[in-house]
């Protein structure tokens, strides 16, 4: 969450230089690793942050949309997020920094692709928004 809203020039993978915003999110009344169901509670406390939260699914093999913030239109970060879980029952979420990247087919179109939050449609034009 804290490489979304203060990303790091140099190295975005060290955990260092987030270290400094640790108290910039309210974490207050959740446990981790969060479920997605408690996204919500996550909000509440964080009233300019919304949250669009994927997963893989294995079975379809495709991506499933598993926390939609309400909100996601009209706060001032929205901030995707990838829920990584292993068959041991870890889990951990992972930015999207690109989620057209992420979510549209490989293709040699140069152009830019945009996702539909809600059903993970992809449109070469955001004008159908």
């Amino acid at each position: 969450m804290l490489s979304a809203l203060y990303p790091a020039e140099v190295h975005p993978e060290r955990p260092s230089h987030y270290v400094q915003y640790e108290d910039s999110v309210n974490v207050t009344g959740l446990t981790f690793p969060l479920s997605p169901n408690k996204i919500s509670v996550f909000e509440n406390n964080n009233p300019s942050i919304a949250v669009h939260c994927l997963s893989y699914d294995r079975d379809t093999k495709s991506f499933v949309v598993s926390y939609l913030s309400p909100e996601a239109q009209k706060r001032e970060h929205t901030i995707t997020l990838l829920l990584l879980d292993s068959d041991d029952n870890r889990r951990h979420y992972v930015w999207v920094k690109n989620l057209s990247a992420l979510i549209s087919d490989r293709d040699n179109v140069q152009h830019k692709r945009h996702v539909c939050l809600s059903c993970l449609q992809v449109f070469t034009s955001a004008s159908v928004f």
